[in-house]
């Protein structure tokens, strides 16, 4: 299965011309549980992505849900949730919030969830443990901005046995 996704611009739309700073929240379902090598790959394209289009933010997933902030150019953030939506990993997308901002909060793109027990430390390499999201650097650039930090908070907090 492939996650490739093209970025395609508008005829009249110049790619180098920079757009206002836009950070987005939502949170969305898994169509199915993926397993670690899907979520592996899942980070490696997105990471990709990211970096190629200066996205950065957070995306976490636990028990079929996914919360991710992403944060960037605006017709940048807008083409990577695009994309997203039509990816048949996920579906019921709730929007939480979606805005203009001054400033990032994160320095990078991270994504974070529970390993398994099996998976061997070179296998969570650049995962963070949802269990230790709250005690980690990239919650205290979350805390930055209190919807975004509320709103990672609730996430790990509804997650029963964390």
């Amino acid at each position: 299965m492939s996650y490739e996704a093209e970025t395609v611009f508008e005829e009249n739309e110049d790619p180098t011309v920079a757009d206002g700073l836009h950070r987005m929240i939502y949170l969305s379902t898994a169509e199915r549980d993926p397993g670690h090598d899907e979520l592996r790959n899942l980070y490696d394209l997105a990471r990709r992505n990211n970096e190629r289009d200066g996205i950065t933010g957070l995306t976490a997933y636990h028990d079929y849900s996914y919360i991710q902030v992403l944060e960037g150019p605006r017709h940048k953030v807008e083409a990577c949730f695009e994309r997203i939506k039509d990816n048949a990993m996920h579906h019921n997308f709730f929007v939480v919030s979606a805005e203009d901002v001054e400033e990032r909060i994160f320095d990078s793109y991270s994504m974070a969830f529970v390993p398994l027990a099996e998976d061997m430390p070179e296998a969570q390499q650049n995962f963070l443990d949802l269990r230790e999201l709250k005690e980690s650097p990239k919650m205290q650039q979350a805390e930055a901005d209190s919807v975004v930090a509320n709103f990672i908070e609730a996430f790990i907090d509804s997650i029963r046995g964390l």
